[in-house]
């Protein structure tokens, strides 16, 4: 009899060890989901933020902002150069700068589109746009920088940190070619002295050196550009592995 009142009680202890177990596990379950639906929801919250300023172009001046808005009544126009590419993350805010106001340029296919454009946004008094020729990059000879660069904290020419379809290469050469990306405001002066007038320099964290003699810098609020549509690609396809990951602990 001594022998089975043991045996139940390992029994018992075994049992009740179990359940805490189980116990700990669906608590641990519990909370992993709860965290997973706030990842969620802030998720949810910034792709829906993000995904207004694409759609109304936040950010662009007004005359592009209307060209954009009305882009499907002119054939030939393709999109503003920020939109057309894409950067690591590491180099977004050297890029933005290094662009500057490039970024908002339109790419057309050709002058005629840019033409339409131009007369759209003056009879109807909405501003003013660039508009950067695409047929013309298949006539004019832009040799950008080809030399290796040498120094402290140099990252490399710009335009190697960009990525875009191979057609906008050219336009990406013109407007980047001849620009530095380095680490730090002391590294670019220094590049900078080297480099000569025909060339800039931009630091990581965007500020300007410009043919040795010219520095612009300091800190402002900046609306970046580039990216967008790469960033909310992003941001779906972590919702969807979070939506995997909820199903799963279901």
């Amino acid at each position: 009899i001594k022998n089975s009142l043991e045996d139940k009680s390992r029994e018992r202890v075994a049992l009740l060890a179990k359940s805490e177990k189980t116990h700990k596990t669906i608590e641990t379950l519990i909370d992993q989901k709860n965290d997973k639906e706030k990842t969620k929801s802030s998720l949810q919250a910034k792709f829906e933020l993000l995904r207004d300023m694409v759609e109304h172009y936040e950010g662009y001046q007004a005359g592009v902002r209307e060209i954009l808005s009305q882009k499907e009544r002119i054939p030939g126009l393709i999109a503003p150069v920020a939109s057309l590419i894409n950067v690591e993350k590491e180099y977004l805010t050297g890029i933005e700068v290094a662009l500057g106001e490039a970024a908002q340029f339109i790419l057309s296919q050709d002058f005629d589109s840019a033409r339409r454009g131009i007369e759209l946004l003056r009879e109807e008094k909405k501003g003013r746009a660039t508009f950067i020729i695409l047929d013309r990059f298949r006539e004019i000879n832009f040799e950008p920088a080809k030399d290796k660069l040498e120094g402290n904290g140099i990252k490399g020419w710009a335009k190697e940190f960009v990525k875009c379809k191979k057609e906008y290469e050219p336009v990406i050469d013109f407007l980047l070619g001849r620009i530095a990306l380095v680490d730090s405001l002391s590294n670019g002066i220094e590049l900078s002295s080297k480099l000569g007038q025909q060339y800039g320099v931009v630091t990581l964290d965007g500020q300007v050196i410009k043919g040795g003699k010219i520095v612009v810098g300091g800190s402002e609020k900046q609306i970046i550009l580039v990216g967008r549509d790469e960033e909310l690609n992003g941001i779906t396809r972590e919702l969807a592995s979070l939506e995997e990951e909820l199903a799963n602990l279901n």
